[in-house]
């Protein structure tokens, strides 16, 4: 496997390629120090889990523009942050979330009101 570094201005993007496949890890260098994992493949990405703040998920968009690597899919946490940057196909299991988690609270508030 070989590796290469690539500073961006605020982030640092890792790429591994595995193979015919490449493993980008995108440090955001944030406040929280957060880490992106994108899979590609022949051009076509997997997501987990997003930048949280909007200078790196622009420069993560921007870099993936410049690496022609168009995002497919993600797998990422519930509350989604950061997910601008996806096509719009791929907002589907963040909608069914958000209305599992709408349902939730819903029930929570019920719940406490019969108490």
């Amino acid at each position: 496997m070989n590796s290469e570094k690539r500073k961006l201005e605020y982030g640092e993007v890792t790429k591994i390629a595995c193979g015919d496949m490449n493993i980008r890890v995108y440090d955001t260098k944030d406040a929280i120090d957060d880490r992106v994992i994108i899979l590609d493949k022949d051009g076509r990405g997997l997501v987990v889990e997003l930048p949280a703040f909007r200078r790196n998920i622009e420069e993560l968009a921007h870099y993936l523009e410049d690496e022609n690597v168009t995002i497919e899919g993600k797998l990422v946490s519930y509350h989604a942050a950061g997910s601008s940057f996806l096509p719009s196909g791929c907002e589907e299991l963040s909608d069914r979330k958000r209305r599992e988690v709408q349902l939730d609270r819903r029930r929570s508030r019920t719940h406490r009101k019969l108490r």
